[in-house]
């Protein structure tokens, strides 16, 4: 619960926690957990929190199916990591190649020019 930045003491059910995962990635998020939860296949996904203050974290959630004693599935056992620092570093490295590939470009360009003339 501290990954969707609740009192850990407090239990989500489902709709709360579905209400946590921001809007976008709701359809993402429900389609893999059912596929889970229909075929038994690990969930492992990576998706984007609202807090109750309303800013967005990402999380990385790695879960295994677990079986009641007639076969059904019962639940999802597994493990929540917050990954929004990992995610902002990747942003940032993303736009640094970009400006980076844009000043390459640009000064590729500026000698053409040079050579033409």
């Amino acid at each position: 619960k501290s990954h969707y930045g609740r009192d850990e003491q407090n239990t989500l059910d489902y709709q709360e926690w579905l209400a946590a995962v921001y809007f976008e990635d709701q359809p993402r998020m429900q389609s893999a957990l059912q596929r889970s939860l229909d075929t038994g296949v690990d969930l492992i996904i990576e998706y984007r929190n609202v807090w109750p203050d309303g800013s967005l974290n990402w999380v990385d959630v790695r879960a295994r199916a677990t079986r009641s004693k007639n076969g059904l599935i019962g639940s999802l056992a597994g493990v929540t990591s917050d990954i929004t620092e990992r995610k902002q570093a990747e942003s940032q490295l993303r736009r640094l190649n970009e400006t980076l590939e844009q000043q390459v470009e640009e000064r590729t360009s500026q000698l053409r020019h040079k050579e033409e003339i």
